[in-house]
């Protein structure tokens, strides 16, 4: 979670009463899946800030574009490549990119394939572009933005349900109401408008490149 009821109370300087509890597990839940999909895209879904529960490898399969790049969303780890059903090797084959990302708090995004001149391994076929075709190329990693969530994100997640609680709480919640209060995209959207949070939620929004970068197939 981006955020917890300790930090929420100490956001909103008192502790509300206990019946509301409930809600504010609601409210923490429906922020962070409001950060996520406002600083995510419909090509690659959500932007994901921290490792889910299960924490288990996944995979995506893109199509080849004729290019010796792709561009992958995010990832904080690639297990492996497969290109054409031959498995590439990780800065033998292929770079990830941007090279230094993972020190500077941000994920990779592209896979480029070695060139010529530089240091391919010696197995049976060469891959130096991403051929154009279907659903060639196979990339098992962890797909996110980040393992923690950034610090800035974690104020937004807290500010923001922190303004949703204070509002439900003004606007008299109880427990026996909690089924009838409704916590939707577009009250969010104003919430954060009007405290401001966009301005740092939209740092964080996924930039496709213009290329032709290929289309992710999920399975």
């Amino acid at each position: 979670m981006y955020t917890t009821k300790a930090l929420i109370i100490n956001y909103l300087g008192s502790t509300p009463d206990a019946s509301v509890d409930p809600f504010i597990t609601l409210a923490i839940g429906a922020v962070q899946r409001f950060i996520e999909n406002y600083c995510g895209d419909q090509e690659l879904g959500k932007r994901i800030f921290e490792a889910p529960s299960e924490d288990a490898d996944t995979t995506r399969y893109f199509d080849g574009n004729g290019r010796i790049k792709i561009f992958i969303g995010e990832a904080t780890t690639i297990t492996s490549l497969e290109v054409d059903g031959y498995a590439q090797v990780v800065n033998e084959d292929y770079f990830l990119k941007p090279y230094n990302a993972l020190d500077v708090g941000k994920p990779y995004d592209t896979i480029e394939l070695v060139q010529p001149s530089g240091n391919m391994s010696s197995r049976a076929k060469a891959i130096y572009d991403f051929t154009a075709d279907q659903r060639n190329i196979k990339v098992v990693g962890k797909f996110r933005y980040s393992d923690t969530a950034p610090l800035d994100i974690q104020l937004v997640a807290t500010q923001l349900a922190g303004a949703v609680v204070s509002e439900a709480i003004d606007d008299g919640i109880k427990a026996e109401t909690l089924g009838d209060y409704k916590i939707d995209y577009a009250s969010l959207t104003k919430t954060a408008k009007s405290i401001g949070a966009e301005a740092i939620l939209d740092n964080y929004k996924r930039k496709t490149p213009t290329i032709n970068a290929g289309n992710r197939i999920a399975i």
